[in-house]
């Protein structure tokens, strides 16, 4: 079935649009029925003609003129970003799975605009029907497309998809900064520009009257090809005879074609000849050799529109991918803020490369898989942050720039618990993408997964689907871990304790099972440290010292980066830390008491003193028992963010000098600028005000989630350590002995395809 399609009254794609079922069918019961009426007298009596990007996109206000599908449009650019919002905040699982198939259709449906652009007939007002008639005629505009009929002729070999890259992405953001302009640019590098200045199509071929009224291709040489191999295919198609004199000689086959050139204005350098623009006809139609003007008559056929396709689909394809990464372009993120005016606060970054105005939301998923707002206070209102520049001033959110936003009761009291997905989710205005007439402008998204903690209770490990929700045991290995570093979902490396074997335990199916790791030249390893991608770092001891080992590949292959010979080298056990940035914290030791925290930049083969400050109190490097005052690190989590929202957990245990010797104090403290000052945190305020229960583990994730072991009980934390409440573990009984956390915020490793 098909319906007429007025050719576009420019080449932005006037009165051009998709046909739906309805129009089609009317279409063919007006012919089928004999009834003496042009179904283009029909649509141009009820409609208004609207270009292409006006009724794709309506960027430019609704479209709602009556009750005629061609009269209202309901999968718009503007549509498809309320499905995508909808996808993205629906309560229920199955209307959001619905929303998201709108959203693909809808975004299908303004991508078959995009490349219907690339149909010259569809940007020079040349009036046609689409293929498939039945009858292949209609009673006011005569045949059908033959671009089109070929197009969607069998056997076609389309091998011209790929080498036009998208035109919106990495390499360029600002040409096609609004969806309008993949259309149009004004200056030539739109879709429908290229295609209406570079090609000519059946109804304004260079011999058509009103060819003048559209730009004509820069016309080249001409030539006559012989296309006696194309007479014998249409002979042996067809079952006729080739033709042939009257004395029986095979008559010759030859076509002229024009050439011209193909100017490219985005990409300058794609600009190329098109060797088969159209074709020299000898007499027009009706055997005239010349038409009313005396002008040369031109045809197109297959040669023509097998040339064109070279130039033409590529870039279809170009222009719809550039225009889906548009539609999915906007960054975000949001992270637990260290800075002690904010404290429990997060920050939200704008990743992207334009500035947003708007507001932001955040969304939770139950274990039922309802999705929740998230609160802001006991009333259960729901969280809605408009945007403000860094210091909380302003409407924008400037490219490149994070804005504070304030703590919120997460899981709100008498809500349920979070089991799924967070989801932040903005809407607003995006660089040049707006809200217009009752529209929601652009949607971003930051989809938050579940953060899942591993635990050692008694050698058992158990993983939980988030923070300390929903436990499973992993593997009963006996494998008793303090900490871990976790690659991606298959590869992760537990710290296993002194007594066993081995003190690195090495996992390849995501902690179901273990086995112990060793390298050559050391005793036993000490430590392991992800570095980011496929580079990390261990620590070995041996008989007269430490070794470091470095790899490039996940630890496929070991190299000694360098060995150091000496009794003890001032490193404890578990205490080597990576921080980011290529720098390394450890807290160095002599017996029993710390000489202080100190970093490297080189991967441990230097180390400077941090001198750290400790709630405005100056801890500078001693000697044992030379001070005041002493910090014995006994681990530290850091939350994998480099630059702002960076935030390192410590505990261990505080000595002070009195006048009758040293006191106990254990403790957790908190650092955002790298380990250079802290702030000491109460973990439980009913255990006592001067003193923390006694820390055994503790696991941190980049968005703020934390488990702590501490005086044989679990306690969870959502705002990076600031506030803490007991957590739920697997099992009543067990001494619990190890944690870490199943994710990683740094760049991911490169595996190869499989």
């Amino acid at each position: 079935a098909g319906l007429l399609f007025w050719g576009d009254l420019d080449y932005r794609g006037a009165w051009h649009r998709s046909s739906s079922l309805l129009a089609s069918t009317v279409s063919q019961l007006l012919m089928y029925q004999g009834v003496r009426f042009c179904a283009n007298l029909l649509w141009s009596d009820l409609e208004h003609g609207y270009t292409s990007p006006d009724w794709a996109l309506e960027d430019r206000g609704q479209i709602d003129d009556g009750f005629l599908p061609t009269q209202q449009q309901d999968d718009s650019f503007a549509d498809t970003r309320q499905f995508f919002l909808n996808a993205l905040t629906n309560p229920v699982e199955d209307e959001r799975e619905r929303a998201w198939g709108r959203t693909f259709q809808g975004l299908g449906q303004v991508i078959h605009h995009l490349e219907d652009m690339t149909q010259p007939q569809h940007v020079r007002n040349d009036m046609h029907v689409v293929s498939g008639l039945n009858p292949p005629y209609d009673p006011c505009t005569g045949d059908p497309s033959w671009y089109e009929d070929y197009t969607e002729s069998d056997g076609l070999p389309f091998l011209f998809y790929g080498g036009y890259p998208p035109v919106y992405g990495d390499a360029d953001t600002t040409t096609f900064n609004t969806p309008r302009r993949f259309w149009d640019t004004e200056d030539g590098k739109g879709i429908a520009e290229y295609t209406n200045r570079n090609f000519v199509s059946a109804g304004t071929n260079f011999d058509q009257p009103n060819a003048l009224e559209h730009p004509l291709p820069e016309t080249g040489a001409e030539w006559a090809e012989d296309k006696t191999a194309l007479c014998q295919e249409i002979s042996q198609e067809n079952n006729i005879p080739l033709p042939t004199g009257f004395a029986g000689q095979a008559l010759p086959c030859l076509m002229t074609f024009n050439s011209t050139y193909v100017g490219d204005s985005y990409r300058p350098g794609r600009t190329a000849l098109n060797k088969r623009t159209s074709t020299h006809s000898l007499f027009t139609a009706d055997l005239r050799a010349f038409n009313e003007n005396g002008i040369q008559s031109y045809t197109l056929n297959k040669f023509n529109f097998f040339e064109a396709y070279q130039f033409l689909i590529p870039r279809a394809v170009g222009y719809s991918a550039g225009l889906i990464n548009y539609f999915f372009r906007g960054k975000i993120d949001m992270v637990s803020d260290p800075a002690p005016d904010n404290r429990g606060g997060f920050l939200i970054t704008n990743l992207g490369t334009e500035d947003m105005e708007g507001t932001f939301t955040l969304y939770y998923d139950d274990a039922e898989g309802q999705r929740h707002p998230a609160v802001q206070d006991s009333m259960h209102r729901p969280v809605s942050w408009p945007t403000t520049g860094p210091a909380g001033h302003g409407v924008i959110l400037r490219a490149g720039e994070s804005m504070p936003v304030p703590t919120f009761p997460f899981p709100p009291d008498g809500k349920p618990e979070q089991a799924g997905d967070r989801v932040l989710v903005f809407t607003g205005r995006v660089g040049q993408e707006a809200p217009v007439d009752g529209s929601i402008g652009a949607v971003v998204a930051r989809v938050i997964p579940p953060s899942p903690f591993l635990l050692n209770v008694d050698g058992v490990h158990y993983r939980s689907t988030h923070l300390d929700q929903g436990w499973q045991v992993l593997n009963t290995s006996g494998v008793y871990f303090s900490h871990g570093v976790y690659i991606d979902e298959r590869l992760l490396f537990v710290n296993g304790w002194s007594a066993q074997p081995y003190r690195i335990w090495v996992s390849q199916d995501g902690g179901r099972s273990l086995a112990g790791l060793s390298l050559p030249g050391s005793e036993y390893l000490s430590d392991v440290e992800h570095l980011g991608g496929n580079e990390m770092l261990a620590i070995g001891r041996s008989t007269s010292g430490q070794v470091r080992y470095h790899t490039l590949d996940l630890g496929e292959t070991w190299s000694v980066l360098e060995t150091q010979t000496c009794s003890w080298c001032g490193w404890n056990d578990d205490e080597v830390t990576y921080s980011g940035q290529r720098t390394l914290l450890v807290n160095m030791a002599s017996g029993s008491m710390s000489d202080g925290l100190f970093q490297s930049t080189d991967l441990g083969s230097t180390w400077t003193n941090v001198d750290p400050i400790l709630d405005g109190h100056s801890l500078p490097h001693i000697g044992l028992w030379d001070g005041p005052a002493d910090w014995n690190i006994d681990g530290m989590a850091w939350n994998h963010i480099e630059g702002p929202g960076s935030v390192i957990l410590a505990y261990g245990r505080l000595y002070t000098s009195g006048g009758s010797g040293f006191s106990n104090g254990y403790g957790l403290w908190k650092s955002g600028d790298g380990g250079r000052t802290w702030r000491h945190i109460a973990i439980s305020p009913d255990i006592g005000t001067d003193i923390d229960p006694y820390i055994t583990s503790l696991a941190l994730d980049h968005q703020g989630n934390a488990l702590i072991e501490a005086s044989h009980s679990l306690y969870r934390s959502t705002d990076a350590g600031e506030t803490w409440k007991l957590a739920t573990p697997p099992t009543a009984s067990g001494y619990l002995q190890g944690l870490m956390y199943l994710g990683s915020h740094l760049p991911p490793p490169q595996r190869p395809h499989p």
